[in-house]
């Protein structure tokens, strides 16, 4: 996997969109990992539609459960374990 994202603000969304865009134009293979109040960011919709592109999508459930309770999620909800993994197999990391 070329590239694990992981979104920690709930005002990620305007870089993310446009960067995942260009992230599929140019094929690459990358994952997202959304924690904290970042899980926020999935409220954006065009965010949200653009997991599908993703490798892997998760969510932190803990992180999910907090600031969103019992509303469904639209990625895979997931932990920590989730998150080493998916930073075990990416040759980039970049935080959000």
């Amino acid at each position: 996997m070329d590239l694990l994202i992981d979104v920690s603000t709930p005002d990620a969304a305007p870089v993310l969109v446009p960067l995942l865009q260009a992230l599929h134009r140019r094929g690459s293979e990358w994952a997202i990992f959304f924690t904290n109040d970042g899980v926020k960011a999935l409220d954006d919709t065009q965010l949200a539609g653009l997991m599908h592109l993703a490798e892997q999508a998760v969510a932190c459930e803990f992180s999910w459960e907090r600031y969103r309770g019992d509303a469904e999620c639209p990625v895979t909800l997931g932990s920590q374990t989730n998150h080493s993994m998916l930073a075990a197999s990416a040759a980039r990391i970049i935080g959000l």
